[in-house]
């Protein structure tokens, strides 16, 4: 069985979005430092990573309708944005906290970091995704 490029991209979405799903997990249990909206950054994850393994595995669906690809592509797009728009949004503080008057807090950095790495596989996830939109079948 060949895999096509098309495929492989939504492959490692879906690979990077698990990625930073681990990541949030271990920024939130940071005692001390958990998110308040956990399930509103945990959701859209899981449901992008569903939906990338489901473009990643029935590419033959996706080929035949057209408007049901775009859909599917802007959809794990906006999901990945929301979810890394809630870490932003949950973690603010603490960066504002962490690069002005508490550098030596190291368990507030042992949050920080994993929500910095969360965001920045969130971001390649979604430049994947964009890539695998305009591939060719």
């Amino acid at each position: 069985m060949k895999i096509k490029a098309k495929s492989l991209t939504y492959i490692i979405a879906s690979a990077l979005l698990v990625a930073s799903l681990v990541a949030v997990i271990i920024s939130n249990s940071v005692e001390g430092y958990a998110m308040s909206g956990f399930a509103l950054t945990l959701t859209p994850l899981i449901i992008g990573i569903v939906l990338s393994i489901f473009a990643a595995v029935y590419p033959k669906i996706l080929k035949e309708n057209e408007f049901v690809k775009i859909i599917l592509g802007l959809t794990i797009i906006c999901l990945i944005c929301w979810s890394f728009g809630n870490i932003i949004l949950q973690r603010s503080e603490l960066v504002a906290a962490q690069f002005t008057y508490d550098k030596v807090n190291k368990i507030g950095w042992q949050a920080l970091i994993p929500s910095l790495i969360s965001i920045g596989l969130s971001v390649l996830s979604t430049i994947s995704v964009i890539i695998g939109s305009f591939l060719k079948d």
